[in-house]
């Protein structure tokens, strides 16, 4: 087995971080690409052909500014697709642009991003703890959503969240128990100064893992921007991608009526369970108590009547079940999608199906993660804010119980 350090990226801060620690404590060298910041998209841009996802471009610069820091040739740990997906083709671009750097001796160390690939993961030696490091990035970067809006000094809290982060990364890489690692960071936030208590909206966040995920110009720092803009940010855990993959892997195959053998179900459902009982330990650990993991199958039955349930391609019914389901809870103002601009199938959804499934009961906008037009997309965004600002003010009025126009009351973190 090779013993060339692992690089791991594409998930961004802190899942990164607490990843490559998870690796390290099973006795594999391991470190991260750095973070997916406009220097690498620009080297990214620099390097591929135009036309390329955000994805793409992010990863491949963050790739090359690794391989040309002056460290030895590692290995890339990085997500295999196939099928519509364009990761099915990033290997070759990160081959090709590895090559033109003179960088060849980088090697690429595949996971496939299917339920086969997720299920042997799930069933090795180390998958629990892998598992525990992506749980416990969940968990912090949960928490410092809920306080961005709350807290007077914005930039102390996001410090003190990377002070976190650090030492997280080093309990698990000293082999320490998840839960135990978070509860001895829980008062990381306590004594800074909040803001007084007021009526903010609330804006659910869509689209797939890596936009949704990757903090920074990936998501368009959208977390930051709708935080100082006074409102409140909600957004699939990256367990619910999880999830997602285990679900369809106990549904028929796309094009066929037959489901898998029922010890097969039983065994999906049984991995489905322990992921959501483990979630819900990581949460209260981490004092996130109330950040329930969606249900996939409820998502599939809010989605089905717009959207078929076969639909296999980008995060397939979850997104358009997402914004649904906000709006059936009446937890949103805003649905916010973030698009990557070249994952067809999400396109899809969002552009044509989910407008229409809302039915103008809930604002949506879609916002492109394209490295241009920012002035664009703030003025954009500025105008939805407003409305959601005012329905949030209406909602807090309303009488309580009626869940159709019921906002949620301010999170105090």
């Amino acid at each position: 087995m090779s013993t060339s350090e692992i690089w791991v990226g594409g998930l961004g801060w802190p899942y990164d971080e607490l990843l490559a620690a998870s690796l390290r404590a099973r006795g594999l060298p391991a470190s991260t690409l750095g973070p997916m910041d406009r220097d690498a998209f620009d080297r990214g841009v620099a390097a591929l052909p135009r036309g390329q996802c955000a994805p793409a471009l992010f990863t491949t610069g963050a790739l090359l500014r690794r391989a040309t820091d002056g460290s030895a040739p590692g290995r890339y740990l990085r997500l295999h697709s196939c099928g519509p997906c364009r990761y099915a083709l990033f290997g070759l671009g990160y081959e090709r642009a590895l090559s033109v750097a003179g960088r060849s001796s980088v090697g690429l160390l595949d996971v496939e991003q299917s339920p086969e690939g997720l299920l042997a993961l799930a069933e090795s030696e180390s998958g629990g703890p892998l598992l525990d490091a992506l749980l416990v990035g969940d968990a912090l970067a949960e928490r410092l959503r809920r306080l961005r809006p709350h807290v007077r000094d914005v930039d102390a809290l996001e410090a003190r969240a990377e002070g976190v982060s650090r030492a997280l990364a080093q309990a698990l890489e000293q082999g320490r128990d998840a839960r135990e690692a978070l509860v001895a960071q829980t008062q990381w936030p306590d004594d800074l100064p909040r803001l007084p208590a007021r009526v903010l909206p609330m804006v659910q966040l869509i689209g797939e893992p890596f936009s949704l995920h990757v903090d920074g110009p990936a998501q368009l720092n959208l977390p930051r921007v709708l935080a100082a803009a006074n409102a409140e940010v909600t957004l699939p855990p990256l367990a619910l991608w999880i999830a997602y993959q285990f679900w369809i892997a106990r549904q028929p195959a796309f094009g066929q009526s037959r489901k898998p053998a029922t010890q097969r179900v039983g065994e999906l459902r049984r991995l489905e369970d322990a992921l959501r009982t483990r979630f819900g330990e990581i949460m209260r650990a981490g004092e996130v108590g109330d950040y329930e993991l969606p249900d996939v199958d409820h998502l599939a039955d809010l989605a089905s009547p717009h959207l078929p349930s076969g639909w296999r391609a980008g995060y397939g019914h979850v997104e358009l079940g997402l914004a649904l389901r906000a709006l059936e809870l009446g937890r949103a103002q805003l649905v916010l999608s973030i698009k990557s601009f070249g994952c067809l199938p999400s396109s899809s959804v969002v552009d044509a199906i989910l407008p229409a499934a809302l039915d103008g009961r809930l604002p949506f906008l879609a916002l492109e993660v394209t490295g241009d037009g920012e002035a664009a997309r703030e003025s954009r965004l500025a105008l939805r804010l407003g409305s959601a600002r005012r329905m949030a003010e209406a909602a807090s009025l309303a009488p309580s119980g009626d869940a159709a126009t019921t906002g949620r009351a301010p999170r105090a973190g």
